[in-house]
């Protein structure tokens, strides 16, 4: 099982962070199946917590600065909008400037606004089935 699940968290972590979730076909939303939810979602943490923000162009890099200064106020405000689920946010340093962390939200349900509305950023939203 832990095998299975490291690889799931290599594909999952490229599908959402890859371009900072910028692009139209990242993987923003998440169903992850109640018995390995906590498991999974703790994996998941820790390997946020080791992602590197800074400058696209360098290769060490794995996100990159966000595309636009209004992009980056639409996700904060999408994000400060939610009242639903369980936000966080790597812990990992975040230069100053258009950066936005790697982020998991969890405990959502379906209906809710960021289960539905595209984000475009590097939000991850999930919810357990």
């Amino acid at each position: 099982m832990t095998l299975i699940l490291t690889v799931l968290l290599k594909g999952l972590v490229d599908a959402i962070w890859f371009n900072q979730g910028q692009v139209c076909c990242a993987g923003s939303r998440l169903l992850v199946h109640e018995a390995i939810a906590e498991d999974f979602y703790h994996r998941l943490k820790a390997r946020m917590d080791k992602l590197i923000i800074g400058d696209p162009l360098d290769k060490s890099i794995d996100v990159g600065a966000i595309v636009d200064p209004i992009q980056l106020v639409q996700i904060q405000n999408l994000i400060a909008a939610n009242n639903a689920g369980e936000i966080y946010h790597a812990n990992t340093p975040v230069p100053e400037g258009c950066f936005y962390p790697p982020t998991l939200i969890t405990g959502l349900h379906a209906a809710d606004t960021l289960m539905q509305e595209e984000i475009f950023g590097p939000v991850l939203v999930s919810t357990t089935f």
